[in-house]
């Protein structure tokens, strides 16, 4: 018990001695990310209210998937800021909404801000009900939605555990050992170009992934659960096609930015539950667990934590 107490005792010296060594930071704010993610609670309160969408041994379907497309986004080296749906999302290069399934309030703000030039990401489970958690009459996505996505939801499917679906790609990038699985949507394009298609069962040739402009903007929308390395393989085609600022480190390697009077203050840190190796590059950083000065190919151990900033020696 000693021994549990005295190590406790020697990590608040050591935490105690890395915020002294940050205090010259103090009023430092966050930088606004390129990208833009909704979290919507009445999103997330209809779908657990839902008898329809299969829920995980009775879990969270809507936090799930905003979760695995946060990570898939930050894995592919896109800064994301989590954003309700009354927000702005003007000065966003890119607003992703996972399983937006109540949709009426920001419709209009939605298709105006793609019609301006924005990109606007959307998944299955997309504008199923209005405000009373009411299905929309005329189709999905509702409402007026199937313009916007050039596309028409025509059922949803619930797989069961061990079922998948096959997937092939119709752009570089995308389809190559790709699966759905849980829920998979039938669409069909009015109007979208489809980038990847289901490739098995009675889904054979519908598409999984489509891609529409609209007017100065662009929407993308898929139409099944992605596995972890496919969501991420989206997300680096997104990069790509709209030049969007992203980080080139391994993954788990987490940079972020911070804005100071005397400049852009930069953190690394190691989200890793292992020790990471890479090239930091020319410029000096310093770990922030002993202000140790570090340049060059570097280790970063379990949640360990670096700093770059304006006023370091």
């Amino acid at each position: 018990m000693f021994e549990g107490l005295a190590e406790l005792y020697n990590l608040r010296e050591d935490i105690g001695r890395a915020l002294e060594g940050l205090a010259a930071l103090s009023g430092v704010r966050p930088d606004k990310a390129p990208v833009a993610m909704v979290y919507d609670w009445e999103s997330r309160w209809a779908l657990a209210a839902s008898a329809g969408p299969k829920q995980e041994n009775g879990g969270d379907v809507y936090t799930r998937t905003c979760v695995e497309h946060f990570r898939a986004l930050r894995s592919a080296g896109v800064e994301v800021d989590i954003i309700p749906i009354d927000a702005d999302f003007s000065g966003y290069r890119a607003v992703i909404t996972p399983a937006l399934y109540l949709l009426e309030s920001a419709t209009a703000r939605l298709t105006s801000y793609v019609e301006q030039g924005g990109c606007w990401v959307a998944t299955y489970l997309t504008g199923y009900v209005d405000q009373h958690n009411r299905c929309w009459c005329g189709g999905f996505p509702g409402p007026n939605l199937r313009e916007v996505f050039g596309l028409w939801n025509e059922e949803v499917d619930y797989l069961f555990d061990d079922e998948s679906v096959r997937m092939r790609g119709c752009v570089e990038g995308l389809g190559k050992e790709m699966g759905g699985t849980d829920i998979v949507e039938r669409l069909h394009s009015e109007g979208a170009t489809p980038m990847v298609l289901l490739d098995s069962e009675f889904y054979a040739d519908s598409p999984a992934i489509l891609r529409n402009q609209r007017q100065m903007g662009s929407t993308y929308y898929i139409g099944t659960r992605l596995g972890e390395e496919s969501l991420i393989a989206f997300y680096r085609v997104l990069v790509a096609e709209m030049a969007l600022p992203a980080d080139d480190l391994p993954r788990g390697i987490v940079r972020k930015i911070r804005l100071g009077s005397d400049g852009p203050v930069e953190f690394l840190f190691n989200y890793t539950r292992r020790e990471v190796s890479f090239d930091l590059g020319a410029h000096p950083y310093l770990r922030i667990a002993d202000g140790a000065r570090i340049v060059g190919r570097t280790t970063l151990h379990l949640y360990d934590s670096l700093l770059r900033s304006p006023i370091q020696s």
